[in-house]
């Protein structure tokens, strides 16, 4: 299983760090107002490192038309000799900051399938316009970049079951939950006439290495209330989510406060209960991350990427716990 990280994209070599802990890829969150434009930054990171995968973790499908997405990550994959990734969601931060709501449903699965379709250089008709990236034609020997969706819900799953080259889970660290999400894909894969294990999977890990369980915990509140949160969206019948899940997000729901948006000390993130985090994230000393990953690894899954307990890293904690567990976790798994 390769392990990832994720970070907001800043301008200071931090790409470049990551990859000499031994990190397989670096993502950076995209979220228009709340950090600095992703793409210049991935542009910065290709040419400040040489090995790791690059990234968006995530972008949407609202704040850019997919065929601008579509044409920066295509130029990333040049600028990083193929080493891009387009990790893609619904868009809930960035949506907020806009003053609306993450993309409906139909309509991302239609621009999915256009993101999809650009990315390999094929026309999409827009209108009475055959569009398509022009430049591409120029590259004929340039891997495709791999197209990864990030589900916290069936319906989701269904669309990167079909379109996606990669599945990236957003539902918490439980081995049997992830379990199940992985063979939902596989068999919405195989009715769509493709390959399940064509496609790579993945899970998102809010995870906080310290020998202090207490301190661990309440660094990954912020993030664990973030990802949560997905699966309270309106529209999910919250019986169909195991226990702890299901509790949480029913607070969730009702009480998330968006201008605190992955905030550990906010109220909703300081309500989540103990045992909700040790089922949810994997927190506490190098063995407990170390076992819990472990146990992860053996649903299948291909990758994993360990989000800190800030997405940017002036956490100290959060920080602290990203080079440990570079040190003391990534060895057990070849990295």
């Amino acid at each position: 299983m390769k392990i990832g990280t994720v970070t907001g994209p800043l301008l200071n070599g931090i790409a470049s760090e990551l990859e000499a802990l031994g990190y397989d890829t670096v993502l950076f969150t995209d979220n228009q107002g709340a950090a600095p434009d992703v793409w210049t930054a991935l542009g910065c990171a290709a040419a400040q490192t040489t090995r790791v995968r690059l990234g968006t973790g995530v972008t949407n499908t609202l704040t850019r038309d997919v065929s601008v997405t579509a044409d920066a990550a295509l130029t990333l994959q040049v600028l990083s000799m193929g080493r891009a990734v387009l990790a893609v969601g619904r868009g809930d931060a960035s949506a907020h900051y806009m003053g609306t709501v993450p993309e409906r449903l139909a309509s991302f699965e239609q621009k999915i399938a256009d993101l999809r379709a650009y990315l390999r250089g094929e026309v999409v008709q827009r209108g009475s316009v055959a569009s398509r990236i022009e430049w591409l034609r120029l590259m004929p020997g340039l891997p495709p970049v791999p197209l990864e969706l990030v589900p916290s819900g069936p319906r989701v799953t269904q669309i990167a079951a079909r379109f996606a080259d990669r599945i990236s889970f957003a539902v918490g660290a439980d081995p049997e939950y992830v379990a199940g999400f992985i063979a939902e894909a596989k068999a919405h894969a195989a009715a769509a006439g493709r390959d399940p294990s064509s496609i790579r999977f993945g899970v998102w890990v809010n995870a906080v290495l310290n020998d202090d369980e207490s301190v661990a915990r309440d660094a990954v509140r912020g993030t664990a209330a973030l990802w949560a949160r997905f699966s309270a969206f309106p529209g999910r019948d919250l019986r169909t989510l195991p226990g702890p899940l299901a509790r949480a997000a029913c607070a969730l729901r009702e009480h998330y406060d968006m201008t605190a948006h992955g905030a550990g000390v906010a109220p909703h993130a300081r309500a989540l209960p103990d045992d909700f985090l040790d089922w949810f994230t994997v927190t506490g000393s190098a063995e407990r991350v170390r076992r819990r990953l472990r146990d992860l690894a053996a649903t299948g899954i291909d990758y994993c990427y360990v989000v800190p307990g800030t997405l940017g890293f002036a956490d100290p904690v959060g920080a602290e716990s990203i080079t440990r567990i570079a040190r003391e976790v990534l060895p057990s798994f070849g990295a």
